[in-house]
């Protein structure tokens, strides 16, 4: 079991100082347990892979919305390249936000509803993801310039940073 020290956080959270992130690995694989910090997005998941067709590593983060400030911090910072994401108690309500660059900025391309991507060079932005926000709701193009302009997720997500 490998541990991560990050700083989690989020506004409507009293979590002010780094705490230790636990993950599982394997050579190929990352399994990252989210604190419970609300009910909110108890029944999302999220795979991110390294390779098109849900290939090579992958991170896996289960039970919580979250945002990812740098995805430097899993080693991850321009390498995905296929996804799948879902939202077992209402599939249609869940969103998925990868920016090109970390602190939620440059360009961004959003998923909304459960989705299996496989190859995010048929989507052009394969290898371009630097930070993501993956939230149980439908998430408007708006409120994702939002978060460009704040530089912080919405409400109570569960945020990783550096």
């Amino acid at each position: 079991m490998k541990k991560a020290k990050v700083v989690i956080s989020s506004r409507t959270s009293k979590l002010s100082r780094p705490l230790i992130l636990t993950t599982k690995a394997t050579p190929q694989s990352r399994m990252v347990s989210l604190p419970k910090i609300n009910q909110r997005g108890r029944n999302l998941r999220l795979e991110l892979f390294s390779d098109i067709n849900f290939e090579g590593n992958r991170i896996v983060f289960n039970d919580g919305e979250v945002a990812v400030r740098d995805l430097r911090l899993f080693n991850y910072n321009d390498v995905l390249s296929s996804f799948r994401f879902r939202n077992s108690g209402e599939r249609r309500n869940v969103s998925l936000v990868l920016f090109e660059d970390i602190n939620y900025q440059g360009n961004f391309k959003v998923y909304r509803g459960s989705r299996n991507i496989a190859n995010l060079v048929n989507e052009g932005f394969n290898d371009r993801a630097s930070s993501f926000v993956f939230v149980a709701r439908r998430i408007s193009n708006s409120r994702i310039r939002r978060i460009q302009d704040e530089r912080r997720p919405p409400g109570a997500v569960l945020e990783i940073r550096s």
